[in-house]
């Protein structure tokens, strides 16, 4: 973003960094029908995008955990898979496009389970949300409109940009940030008369978000370094039924909400992201933006609840084809999170300004359940043996997020998807798998309702995404 300052003032935006890097990496999510969840957790996922009801590998511990008692042979199981991510987010305002190619390289994933008779015992090793990093070279537009509540460091006081003038513009900026859940998952499954079994499990979630930002109005620079992190525990409960033997499988998922306090360390550079005097220089400024990076700040923002359910359909007469289909429902609605910050408690330990009207909250870091819908994804697949060594697959996957024109900015590029992959399966004798496919995900294109917590700026943002998932992976039975 290249622009010439207005005159010769010295400008910082002392919100600026804040608000522009509130939630940087929250569009990591490839493939789900959550702003925070990823469903791609496995190889064998990302090649049939239906794995609810699934019972040929162990990788069902994230998707139908109850399913590993029909797993055909005793023994040790372990599966790791491999994913790569290219990417691409891009954002337009008044025909300015400015966009973040950063890909993942590498999302791993690690499960084990060992089935003796009726029962088996499971734990993983996953990255169940976040998973990514966005990197923005030449800043985001959010910074335009920031200006106009900018701070000179000099005077501590606003600039003199008024909406009927030219507007103070930056003139450049910079956004990287990271984020990664890394989940801790162990439980066991029990069958009963050879046609339903039920599992129990519990997952700690690891989190972490990094954010560095930098930028400079009239030659003053601003700059942000921050991490967050969050530790949370969740149960996950499923059942399988196998009602006619060999033809038909049905599994059911429920995962508890996650509960995640993010605690944030931070050092910062001409940049205010304390508690804001009512009547000063940064009145009126989005407050969740400033107190959310506060060294010391707490920001409750936790994984929802999510039902899975999935059918797996083996014909009797095409007996080497299975249909399947997948149904996830995310709970956002009724996930815990702060809307504004009237609970938690800065560095200093006087709280902060609590805008409690959810109809004139301006703060970019904000609870999802407060403006998004509850998201869904759908998958279903074919699967067809070709020879005994041989499987190949064809999917497609919808995901309706919950987003709207109010949830969308410059930062959280969260959009409804439609995804076509596919992929083989490759058996080598009786204990190893291999696996390997690729996804393209298409993203739905759309606007937000504008910049418009300032007059000035009346004018809405056009998101677009696309992302495209290679994997490979490979199941061993030791014993």
């Amino acid at each position: 973003m290249n622009t010439r300052p207005r005159g010769s003032r010295r400008v910082v935006a002392s919100a600026a960094i804040a608000c522009a890097v509130a939630a940087v990496v929250a569009p990591s999510t490839v493939l789900a029908g959550s702003i925070e969840y990823l469903s791609n957790q496995s190889a064998e996922y990302v090649r049939t995008f239906s794995r609810n009801a699934s019972t040929d590998a162990i990788d069902i511990i994230s998707y139908n955990p109850a399913g590993l008692t029909f797993l055909g042979k005793d023994g040790l199981y372990l599966n790791l898979s491999l994913q790569s991510v290219i990417k691409r987010f891009s954002m337009k305002y008044e025909g300015v496009e400015l966009s973040s190619t950063t890909p993942t390289p590498v999302l791993p994933s690690f499960f084990a389970a060992y089935k003796w008779r009726n029962l088996v015992g499971f734990a993983s090793f996953s990255v169940p949300a976040g998973g990514g990093s966005v990197d923005y070279d030449e800043g985001v537009h959010f910074l335009r409109p920031l200006v106009l509540k900018a701070i000179d460091p000099s005077t501590n006081a606003v600039p003199d940009c008024k909406p009927a003038e030219p507007i103070c513009t930056p003139m450049s900026g910079q956004f990287s940030g990271a984020s990664a859940m890394f989940g801790i998952t162990g439980g066991v499954a029990y069958k009963f008369f050879d046609m339903i079994s039920i599992s129990a499990a519990g997952r700690v979630v690891i989190g972490r978000k990094s954010y560095v930002g930098s930028v400079t109005y009239g030659g003053v620079r601003a700059a942000l370094d921050a991490t967050k992190h969050a530790v949370g525990f969740g149960g996950i409960f499923g059942v399988h039924i196998r009602p006619f033997k060999r033809y038909l499988d049905i599994g059911f998922r429920f995962e508890t909400p996650t509960p995640l306090t993010w605690k944030t360390t931070s050092t910062t550079e001409n940049l205010k992201t304390g508690t804001i005097d009512p009547g000063g220089p940064n009145d009126g400024l989005p407050e969740s933006a400033l107190w959310t990076f506060a060294n010391g700040a707490e920001e409750k923002r936790s994984l929802p609840a999510t039902i899975g359910i999935g059918l797996a359909f083996h014909p009797p007469i095409l007996t080497n084809l299975t249909i399947s289909a997948s149904l996830n429902v995310y709970l956002i609605k009724a996930a815990d999170s702060y809307h504004d910050c009237a609970n938690a408690v800065t560095a200093d330990g006087t709280g902060c300004p609590a805008d409690t009207n959810p109809n004139t909250a301006t703060g970019f870091v904000r609870g999802y359940d407060d403006d998004y819908s509850n998201g869904i994804d759908l998958g279903i697949s074919a699967e067809y043996k070709l020879n005994k060594w041989i499987l190949v697959s064809l999917a497609y996957n919808r995901g309706i997020v919950g987003s709207n024109e109010k949830t969308l900015n410059d930062f959280e590029i969260v959009l409804d998807s439609n995804t076509i992959g596919g992929g083989l399966r490759v058996d080598i004798g009786d204990r190893l798998q291999i696996n390997a496919g690729a996804a393209a995900v298409f993203y739905k294109s759309a606007q937000n309702s504008a910049l418009n917590f300032l007059p000035v700026f009346n004018t809405p943002e056009t998101f677009d995404r696309f992302s495209l998932v290679l994997t490979l992976g490979a199941q061993y039975r030791l014993f």
